[in-house]
């Protein structure tokens, strides 16, 4: 039975005026008691006490001495100043024998759970105690361990007796896996294999080296960090935890990783990229709130931005929370830098360092990559790093300079044509002379070009690039292109090469014809289709490696779909990989996304599984809509079927586990929507999970073009075909078409009758063609009535030899929220304030301005956001339910607050948005006009009110809130309605 709402005794008063309609206040009061938040406890051994705090740093942030403040370039050169590591030459390693183990093709992965390919293939490494020997030896490669270290750091203080015989018995186990590049040495033992192999030592070393090339290189800098900090898969030394010495090592390698985090930035500030950084840097700041270096970066960014009141706000901000949990002032240097930025200080502004400059450019991109992500992650891999080398190598003895990645693609500046024609010639040839494993060979289009653009910041711009990039786009895999200028600056300067006309193509964006040539390489195919005149760039920028969001780290594209785009990413505040889907920003912005992505976005989020990929975090903003996920590194399901057929006893296992998953969700009243093998992914062991519940594709409008667009065609069931609306039976007609393909290895025809599992599977039990036959039913009515009878039907044809299939899960969910508020996916659990409900919707409809007013713990963000929220969405006022709805709590600034609570349901992203709602009593009216999707009203819930005399310290503040407020509430016109939550003794 639901469960009551908390306050059993609450009693409503509503009062109000009966003056113009919306220009009135409605105040409604509730009686009732009180609430408490929890804290965790953090040691910073800066300030050798305990912090309360939710997010401080780790203690490998702050190393017993004050380090909050290191000056820009200061991070530089603590890590330029680490001693160069001593890399081992082969010939330096002893003997002959030991000289093939490091020439041996053994990596080493530690940043993360310890990991060992060998030949490109992972290696099963045993146990956690054998793995922690040769992380103890990994972490000390090249040096011998003695047993006894290698003893206290498996065992610690207390060894058993027979440590060293079964230390003598891993290593053997070792050598069994990884090949003999274990040794004794010295009455220890040394992993004897080159240091580079070990990704630590590269990644050490790399660092070290960018830290040098900041001033003189910054772009090359960053580019080197970039790629030095995609090594990370997580916490070093994950899977064997439990041992000091590692530990050590763990925090030391954290401590670096933050300064190579910092160099970056620092980078990236000199390259002018600061608008960029701002949002990065923000989540830097919260994640360590008392490092004053990310809070330094932060104010620069800011302020060279033209956000110079924001730049003041964020250091009162770090002044607060050093003030209020440490009991300090920030750093000379820090109240250096605001005072500065004060007085508009233009020595902190970049220098304009822009010039007019000739030079050409080579672009380059691998073709079809998105699908060889999907298909083949871990293989892309390895062939992204040959195509690397290949590719780098060629413009390194061409002169050339790297200035940025794009995709797997990469932009290439060369002094002269003739440089850039030598570098994409050389790397053709090279590409087709490699050896490719299991992606196949790597197709790289590329084009070449050459006018003047601007140089700034390590970077170009100008009409060229854009001209370039549409060629690049019209290209085919192993295909260069040059443009008329290139094609004539070559004539003049080289002999010896052959091009031919492919004559005048006209690219979207550019008003001439353009003159385009192939370049011939001998050897090389000379013929290719028709140029792709029509090609469109990606619809979500492909440069998006290495680019932060909101606390997130994009690393490689690994899948595309008729909505948006999925990347592998990293999230440094807990160490782990994730999954992120970036949304399209075309679909974002529609007035039904916008109104229901967060409702259908924390729906989802609450689904809880075994066999569900959970929903980690979500959001949206003017620019797209993102989607964090937990990362399988197993692939999906379409890419096992590859390799064939299932046998019928694994293939009753993964059926079971994803027809649970499915049984859950349709219980919560989910349905899927697109179930497909591509949307099964796997773990590590073979377990299934479901994932993709399509919120894109049920919020998108029906106009949407990519709406009607399927990736998997086959498995749209009939009736979504007809125009009716989807069904948890319609998951079920795809859960038959995945049950049919799983035991056939067939995909199912686009049209026509499927053909009969037992004709094209004999062997198994003639009962399961018939299930199958029930379940992909034409007519959703002849189908099994619920996944828990499709389940009872495959048990029962299979028979009592096959494998036990999974119980039906059921979540343990309890209804009662004690003091905790109900929210708004807690409807079905709130209930018995009807009336009240009723009574707050009349209230809005009414007045622009309605305040909740009650003792503490009453309820009233309860009735708000379970109780009025669903309401409105379900139409309790005409219209209500076409409104974009947004909540917020005061805080300490609380015009940054509004900001962000308007940018969640924003079709535009004004420049200045905390200034244009602070300027004057109608900014807040002004900017709702401007940025919210055309022909909607917002509600906007600002939930415990009193913060704004509790937490917002600035007079003036408060009172131009307040006045904005008064404003909105006064004005019938106004597309904004308010309601607030406040206790009533601050009435």
């Amino acid at each position: 039975m639901p469960a009551p709402a908390r306050a059993t005794t609450t009693t409503a008063q509503a009062t109000a005026s009966t003056t113009r309609r919306g220009s009135t206040p409605l105040l409604i009061h509730l009686n009732v008691i009180t609430f408490c938040s929890s804290l965790s406890w953090h040691w910073s051994s800066t300030h050798r006490t305990a912090v309360r705090s939710k997010n401080a740093p780790s203690p490998c942030a702050c190393r017993g001495r004050r380090r909050f403040w290191s000056f820009f370039g200061e991070a530089r050169r603590r890590v330029a100043g680490m001693s160069e590591l001593q890399l081992q030459r082969p010939d330096a390693l002893g003997t002959r024998h030991e000289r093939s183990y490091v020439e041996a093709d053994v990596e080493i992965r530690v940043l993360g759970p310890l990991e060992v390919a060998s030949d490109g293939a992972d290696v099963h490494l045993g146990g956690r105690k054998q793995r922690t020997v040769l992380a103890l030896l990994a972490a000390e490669v090249g040096k011998p361990v003695t047993v006894d270290a290698l003893i206290d750091g498996v065992w610690g203080e207390e060894p058993t007796p027979g440590a060293r015989s079964t230390l003598q018995t891993y290593v053997s186990n070792l050598r069994a896996v990884i090949g003999d590049i274990i040794v004794r040495d010295d009455g220890g033992y040394r992993l004897a294999t080159d240091p580079r192999h070990v990704d630590a030592v590269r990644f050490e070393q790399a660092v070290s080296r960018a830290a040098d090339l900041v001033e003189t290189d910054p772009a090359e800098a960053s580019q080197r960090l970039r790629a030095a900090l995609a090594l990370w898969r997580g916490n070093p030394y994950a899977n064997v935890a439990g041992s000091f010495p590692l530990e050590i090592e763990a925090r030391r390698l954290e401590e670096l990783r933050l300064r190579a985090v910092e160099t970056r930035i620092e980078a990236e500030l000199a390259l002018g990229h600061h608008a960029d950084l701002i949002a990065e840097l923000e989540v830097r700041c919260e994640e360590f709130p008392v490092y004053e270096r990310f809070r330094a970066q932060h104010m620069l960014a800011l302020y060279r931005s033209d956000r110079q009141a924001e730049a003041l706000r964020a250091y009162q901000k770090t002044r607060a929370y050093l003030g209020e949990e440490l009991g300090l002032e920030p750093s000379p240097q820090l109240q250096e830098l605001e005072r500065r930025i004060l007085n508009h200080d233009k020595s902190l502004l970049l220098e304009a360092e822009s010039q007019v400059q000739t030079v050409a450019f080579l672009l380059t991109d691998v073709e079809d990559s998105t699908v060889l992500w999907e298909l083949h992650t871990k293989a892309m891999r390895a062939a992204v790093g040959e195509h690397d080398r290949i590719v780098f190598g060629a413009v390194e003895a061409a002169g050339g300079r790297v200035v940025k990645r794009v995709g797997d693609g990469v932009d290439i500046a060369f002094a002269d044509v003739g440089a850039a024609v030598a570098a994409a010639s050389q790397t053709q040839r090279e590409l087709a002379a490699a050896r490719w494993g299991e992606t196949g060979p790597l197709s790289v289009r590329m084009a070449v070009d050459v006018g003047e653009v601007e140089g700034r910041g390590g970077d170009y711009f100008g009409p060229v690039l854009n001209r370039a990039g549409r060629m690049l786009a019209a290209a085919h895999g192993g295909q260069v292109l040059l443009s008329g200028d290139a094609h004539a600056a070559l004539s003049a300067t080289r002999s010896g090469w052959q091009a031919k006309a492919l004559g005048e193509v006209r690219f979207k964006g550019i008003g001439s014809p353009q003159n385009v040539f192939q370049l011939l390489l001998d050897g090389l195919p000379a013929d290719f289709p028709p140029l792709r005149i029509d090609r469109l760039p990606p619809p979500v920028a492909p440069d998006a490696f290495g680019r932060s969001v909101r606390g997130y780290e994009l690393r490689e594209q690994v899948g595309v779909g008729d909505f948006g785009i999925v990347y592998r990413a990293y999230q440094p505040s807990v160490g782990r990989e994730v999954a992120v889907k970036v949304i399209r920003p075309d679909l974002v912005n529609q007035p039904s996304f916008v109104r229901d992505f967060e409702s259908e976005a924390r729906l989802v989020a609450q689904l809880e599984h075994p066999h569900l990929v959970p929903l980690y975090d979500y959001w949206r903003d003017p620019e797209g809509a993102y989607l964090i996920m937990r990362w399988l590194r197993g692939g999906s399901l379409r890419q096992a079927l590859e390799r064939g057929p299932w046998n019928l006893e694994p293939a009753s296992r993964l059926l079971a586990q994803v027809a649970a998953a499915l049984a859950y969700a349709h219980r919560q009243g989910v349905v899927h929507r697109d179930v497909k093998p591509a949307n099964v992914l796997l773990d590590e062991e073979g377990n299934a999970y479901l994932s993709d519940f399509g919120i894109a594709g049920r919020l998108a409008d029906a106009e949407y073009p990519g709406r009607a667009v399927a990736s998997s065609p086959a498995y749209v069931p009939p009736e979504e075909l007809a125009g009716h609306r989807h069904t948890p039976r319609s998951d079920l007609y795809g859960l038959g078409l995945l049950t049919f393909e799983l035991l056939t290895g067939q995909r199912p025809p686009m049209d026509g009758p499927l053909p009969s599992l037992n004709t094209l599977r004999p062997e198994l039990p003639a009962a399961l063609g018939d299930v199958v036959v029930r379940a992909t039913a034409s007519d959703p009515g002849e189908r099994h009535e619920s996944v828990q009878a499709f389940l009872a039907d495959l048990t029962a044809a299979i028979g009592p030899d096959a494998v036990a299939l999974d119980e039906t899960y059921t979540a343990a969910e309890n209804p009662y929220k004690g003091l905790q508020a109900f929210g708004e996916s807690d409807a079905d659990d709130f209930y018995g304030r009807e009336a009240l409900v009723g009574e707050l919707a009349a209230a809005v409809g009414a007045h622009r301005l309605v305040a909740v007013v009650g003792p503490s713990g009453i309820g009233k963000s309860s009735v708000v956001k379970a109780g009025l929220v669903p309401a409105l969405r379900n139409g309790a006022l005409p219209g209500s339910d076409r409104w974009v709805i947004s909540d917020m709590f005061p805080g300490r600034y609380p015009f940054e607050e509004l900001a962000a609570a308007i940018l969640r349901v924003a079709v535009k992203r004004p420049d200045d948005l905390v200034e244009d709602l602070a300027r004057d009593e109608l900014g807040m009216r002004r900017v709702a006009k401007r940025i919210l999707p055309q022909g909607t009203d917002l509600l906007l819930a600002v939930d415990q009110f009193e913060e704004l005399f509790t937490l917002t310290a600035d007079e003036e503040t408060r009172r131009a809130f307040l006045d904005g407020l008064t404003a909105l509430a006064g004005d019938p016109r106004s597309r904004v309605r308010v309601v607030l939550t406040l206790r009533a003794d601050f009435l």
